[in-house]
């Protein structure tokens, strides 16, 4: 709602402005009263956020000292309302995150082994029973290699170690390293760029206590609105001290949220590679047929998506709904690569 509020406030006052610098029959006089009257809205809006946000900060430090004078345990304040998770928003369930992480371990024979006989081998060599771990997912790879999931880092660390010195001479074992999240704080100033991204950051947000190491600026790109946005990648900490908060920037209070994206071909419409990489057919990311967007003429009642088109052609017993556009947001094939994706972030 706020957000929303916000959107409309400011495109208000740039329509004002360009409609000002459109108009050819303004005095200089009046245009100059239109540019500062709309300069001091902007002033004025800026100072009540601020105000607004020192005040829910001091709300906030409040409540945390309260918590610790009356020693309230964490399960009795369940009924304070806490921001939720894009990763758990995602999967549609109100587990807990570290529930719904996934750590990997990868095996990989040193002398050709087939998956069969690697299975068979860390079968013999490793009893999970005993070391009281719970395997989610014991499975070859097309790659030839051996795929080992758990819900606990620590079961994965200690299952690496065991393989390692039971198997060692045979097998070697990896464990992938989960992604930083990254995070996309909105409508930033002009004055900021790449390179002084993380001073500006830190000198005007103090009281988020981040470090240096903490904040690593990735890029900057317009919206629809030519509005200027910054991704940052942060580690989880970090992370946690952004979400539900305003970020200073110059004269801008800037919203931040995740930022997730998954990268679409706009030749093939399916996912995780670019046009310029692609080995498939053009395929129209309307209606499923061999043109380009921009030659499609089909109505909503003929929209197919081919990503969901395949899917069904492998999975005859739970088809999903296909007759959609490749670029609706609530495709059930994005959807399952937004789960997978965020299963890959250390949030």
């Amino acid at each position: 709602m706020v957000r929303d509020l916000e959107d409309v406030f400011e495109t208000s006052l740039n329509t004002l402005l360009e409609v000002t610098e459109k108009s050819g029959n303004l005095g200089k006089d009046l245009r100059d009263d239109i540019m500062k009257s709309v300069s001091s809205l902007r002033g004025v809006y800026n100072t009540v956020m601020a105000d607004l946000e020192e005040k829910t900060r001091k709300i906030e430090n409040l409540e945390c000292q309260m918590k610790k004078a009356n020693d309230v345990k964490p399960e009795a304040t369940s009924h304070i309302e806490k921001k939720r998770l894009y990763s758990e928003a995602l999967s549609g369930n109100e587990q807990k995150r570290a529930e719904q992480k996934t750590f990997k371990l990868t095996v990989k024979s040193k002398s050709g082994l087939s998956i069969e006989h690697m299975k068979t081998l860390v079968k013999t060599k490793v009893n999970p029973v005993d070391m009281k771990i719970a395997i989610t997912t014991f499975k070859g790879l097309r790659n030839g290699r051996l795929l080992i999931e758990t819900h606990n880092k620590q079961e994965i660390d200690a299952l690496s170690k065991t393989i390692h010195e039971m198997c060692g001479k045979e097998l070697e074992t990896s464990t992938p390293r989960r992604r930083y999240p990254r995070l996309i704080i909105y409508n930033v100033s002009d004055e900021l760029n790449i390179e002084n991204a993380k001073q500006l950051i830190m000198k005007q947000n103090s009281e988020l206590c981040i470090e240096q190491e903490d904040i690593t600026p990735r890029y900057l790109f317009k919206d629809k609105r030519k509005a200027n946005n910054s991704v940052i990648e942060v580690n989880s900490t970090a992370r946690m001290k952004f979400l539900g908060k305003k970020v200073k920037l110059g004269w801008n209070m800037c919203n931040v949220d995740d930022y997730i994206k998954i990268n679409r071909c706009y030749k093939c419409s399916k996912f995780n590679h670019r046009a310029q990489d692609c080995k498939g057919e053009l395929t129209c990311p309307i209606c499923a047929e061999n043109h380009s967007l921009w030659e499609c003429k089909a109505s909503r009642e003929q929209y197919k998506c081919i990503k969901c088109t395949s899917f069904n052609k492998y999975n005859h017993k739970s088809p999903i709904n296909a007759k959609h556009s490749s670029l609706d947001n609530s495709c059930s094939c994005y959807q399952n690569m937004l789960r997978r994706f965020t299963e890959t972030i250390d949030y």
